[in-house]
């Protein structure tokens, strides 16, 4: 809810689980504006229109049907023209139930472990959404982090919440003076920024939260709050858990 649609889609982001691809999966078509003004309907060479029952009804936009065209304009940072609108595959509307429990890198990333080469781990395998969201500063030694996982269910209402702790922090993150005595009061006292993670941590414990999906997804009006983000992709392999480990090296 704090993004663009087209700017989530183009720039590739938001995958919310290893059987789930990013946004942009969802696409079937793209209609884009190219530089000479030409409108064009992209899809990928098997696409979801029949070609000459378009030539002969649609005539404002010409139809391309190729997979490197379709690969280029999806993930385009938009570099390849102007998106004037999309088709998207979707599915019927359903539950989540989400989980957040407090931990620590150093124990979640035994569950992270690959089994074997090729080989998921289980935790991977079981939860439709698996997210750890780690402190990247140590306190006593520790990385403390929040691992959420959010699975389907069979549910017809709402059930439980996210807490009075996020209800707060959602309040607070609303209010732009907030915002501003935060960041004053971490730099004036920089080395507190640890304990102050944790805490933030902390505030987003939940337990069978059951609610829409789109509710589920939605992390409130923390999603407003003015931030820098950078996105570094790995491979889930048997090297992911050293990566991580030599980027919080890094931190």
């Amino acid at each position: 809810d704090g993004q663009t649609l087209a700017g989530a889609i183009s720039t590739g982001t938001h995958g919310t689980g290893i059987g789930l691809g990013p946004m942009a999966s969802s696409v079937r078509a793209v209609v884009l504006v190219s530089e000479t003004g030409a409108v064009y309907q992209i899809e990928p060479s098997q696409g979801i229109s029949d070609a000459e029952k378009f030539k002969s009804k649609v005539h404002d936009r010409t139809l391309k049907q190729n997979d490197d065209f379709f690969n280029t304009v999806l993930v385009a940072m938009g570099c390849a023209g102007i998106i004037y609108s999309y088709i998207l595959e979707v599915v019927p509307a359903y539950y989540l139930k989400e989980n957040r429990t407090l931990s620590s890198w150093e124990t979640v990333k035994l569950d992270l472990k690959f089994p074997a080469k090729d080989v998921l781990p289980k935790v991977l395998e079981d939860n439709r959404h698996y997210e750890v969201d780690i402190n990247p500063y140590a306190v006593d030694g520790i990385h403390s982090c929040i691992v959420q996982v959010k699975n389907i269910v069979d549910a017809n209402e709402p059930s439980g919440s996210r807490g009075i702790k996020d209800w707060i922090a959602g309040i607070l993150a609303g209010c732009p003076l907030a915002e501003s005595w935060l960041v004053w009061a971490l730099n004036l006292w920089p080395t507190v920024s640890p304990e102050v993670i944790n805490s933030a941590l902390d505030a987003l414990v939940d337990k069978d939260y059951i609610d829409k999906s789109y509710k589920i997804l939605n992390i409130g009006a923390v999603d407003n709050a003015k931030a820098l983000a950078m996105e570094l992709s790995y491979p889930v392999d048997e090297n992911l858990v050293q990566a991580i480990d030599d980027l919080l090296a890094i931190f």
